[in-house]
């Protein structure tokens, strides 16, 4: 009677935990799936824009001057560093930063394959890439050039393509094979050669949000843990909340604390809060199971 007893209860507390899992991954999607909504939306109104002013002017009423000029907010552009030349110094430092938590944490349980913390490596590169782009454009601002190509020349091309979109694109559709994400960095690139260079920060952002909003949504609903739900809400969001401030209000406000050097802070930042998070997070998962 003993044994059947503890057998029982031993079923009961299963079957209750089993309840408790599946009704904290449920409010995990949902949490999740709102997110990753007003983030598609948000990304898919900042393209509407965008297009209005490529296709009949700067809309005054409601995007910056300054910015439509570069499609970045360029602040300090003939001081000592201008905020191009910072977005290459902070995307280098906190990519390598990035990469050295990577390599620490590698083995934890946390770092799951398919999910977003398993992307830091590509997050890591993709930043340093991203990095030494903007390095570029500082210069160009000095030279009083950028802005004044109509798309990229064929060295531009592939460098674009083998250090900022592959990695970019293979860390957003995660659950593509390597040949798929290749085939579509080529599409990628070759419509990016036929954008104005003023407009390729928009039409790279909008690329990158729809991807990873689209590919993260579309998971099966088993495989939307917390992480699911606090990706988007750390990184995605305030990225889309950082863009909007950086195209509509760079005169008035965002060129003074840093222009577009502080968005691209909000990018890594957010994946670095998001990411030792997830550490965290695994740590006291892994100390309750032990206690």
């Amino acid at each position: 009677q003993t044994t059947a007893a503890a057998t029982t209860t031993t079923m009961v507390t299963s079957s209750e935990e089993s309840v408790t899992t599946t009704t904290k991954r449920n409010d995990f999607a949902q949490k999740g799936d709102l997110w990753f909504t007003v983030t598609i939306t948000s990304s898919i109104l900042y393209a509407c824009a965008v297009v209005f002013l490529a296709n009949h002017g700067n809309p005054q009423f409601l995007l910056d001057k300054r910015w439509a000029e570069f499609g970045f907010c360029v602040s300090n552009p003939n001081g000592p560093v201008n905020s191009l030349e910072a977005c290459f110094y902070i995307d280098l430092i906190t990519g390598i930063a990035l990469l050295g938590l990577y390599f620490l944490w590698r083995k934890e349980p946390f770092m799951k394959n398919g999910t977003s913390t398993s992307k830091a490596p590509f997050m890591a590169l993709a930043t340093i890439g991203h990095g030494f782009a903007h390095l570029g454009q500082g210069g160009e601002i000095r030279q009083g050039t950028l802005g004044g190509k109509d798309g990229m020349g064929l060295i531009g091309a592939i460098f674009m393509g083998a250090l900022f979109w592959f990695p970019l694109l293979k860390l957003t559709l995660s659950r593509l094979s390597t040949l798929l994400v290749v085939l579509l960095v080529i599409v990628t690139v070759v419509v990016q050669s036929m954008v104005p260079e003023h407009l390729g920060f928009s039409y790279t952002s909008t690329i990158l949000a729809l991807t990873s909003g689209l590919n993260e949504i579309t998971r099966p609903r088993s495989d939307k843990d917390r992480d699911y739900s606090t990706y988007p809400m750390l990184v995605d969001f305030p990225v889309a909340i950082c863009g909007w401030i950086e195209c509509t209000s760079c005169s008035s406000f965002f060129s003074s604390v840093g222009g577009h050097a502080i968005y691209d802070l909000c990018i890594i930042g957010g994946y670095l809060v998001f990411y030792v998070d997830a550490y965290l997070n695994g740590k006291q998962l892994k100390s309750t199971k032990l206690a």
